[in-house]
């Protein structure tokens, strides 16, 4: 105990200043996830929901008649709605796990448009397994913008 008394008489500053951040640490809140945005949500929801119904349409059609400029506008429209879901999640802090998605959703929307572009054709087989992989992606996006209103809530 001697050598605390000690140094708190050689350090007075030090041990106030040591308090202090101790105090300042337990008071204060650190944010680690991104607010909950409805409008994000919604994006989401809704951008999926142009995937999916450019998937259908694509099933519906014969393999035969799946030429690139048949889905053409489909294309854009939903490259659109995609970079605006992009963008959305980059300008909101501490979402970078909603912002790597939306990336990788964006980085295999153009691949898969290139390749029919490329092909002029798409495949069945690989019609079902991208489509899979889109449901995936979009659905751990919805459920990460979802828990965050959860957490939201359950901090209030």
């Amino acid at each position: 105990m001697k050598s605390l008394s000690r140094n708190a008489k050689k350090y007075p500053y030090a041990l106030i200043g040591i308090g202090l951040m101790l105090i300042l640490l337990f008071a204060c809140g650190i944010k680690l996830v991104a607010d909950y945005d409805a409008a994000t949500y919604e994006s989401i929801l809704n951008t999926a929901k142009l995937v999916d119904a450019f998937y259908v349409n694509l099933l519906v059609t014969p393999e035969t008649e799946r030429a690139y400029e048949n889905f053409a506008d489909q294309y854009l429209d939903i490259e659109v709605e995609i970079r605006s879901l992009l963008m959305r999640t980059k300008i909101h802090p501490l979402n970078e796990e909603s912002t790597r998605i939306a990336e990788t959703i964006l980085a295999k929307w153009l691949k898969y448009k290139e390749a029919h572009q490329d092909k002029n054709t798409y495949k069945s087989a690989l019609e079902q397994v991208h489509w899979q992989r889109f449901t995936r992606l979009f659905t751990a996006m919805a459920v990460a913008e979802e828990a965050k209103r959860l957490a939201a809530e359950n901090t209030n």
